[in-house]
């Protein structure tokens, strides 16, 4: 018996086909899960597991800081280990062939200077 296709494209496929038939917000769903297969892999990834402490959810880091919990367009925070900063981390989790435009990633590359310091976010990343 064949093993399941396990593959990263295969997963995708799934989520975004499960939540295509979910009465629920569909965007969010599909977003929630690409974005906790992000904390997963880059928690166990040995290269990123080098670079980052394991990421958490942008609401809750931002719990734990003194800041306004308003959307800036960060998913996810991770502590880089050589620095001690943190790095931003936009997810983006598109269907298939759709182009990634800049309005797509205003208010993430809308961080200021002045607001990145606020934050403490020395670095950011984009993943999609």
């Amino acid at each position: 018996m064949p093993l399941p296709d396990s593959s990263l494209e295969h997963i995708l496929d799934t989520w975004r086909k499960e939540a295509a038939a979910s009465d629920h917000n569909q965007e969010r769903i599909k977003g929630t899960a690409f974005e906790n297969q992000w904390i997963v892999f880059l928690t166990h990834d040995p290269v990123q597991k080098a670079q980052y402490a394991p990421p958490v959810t942008y609401a809750a880091w931002v719990s734990g800081q003194r800041v306004s919990e308003q959307d800036i367009g960060v998913d996810l925070v991770a502590k880089i280990r050589d620095t001690g900063g943190c790095c931003a981390i936009q997810c983006k989790f598109f269907a298939k062939g759709k182009t990634l435009r800049k309005e797509d990633l205003d208010s993430f590359l809308g961080l200021t200077k002045e607001s990145v310091t606020h934050l403490s976010f020395t670095g950011c990343s984009l993943i999609f």
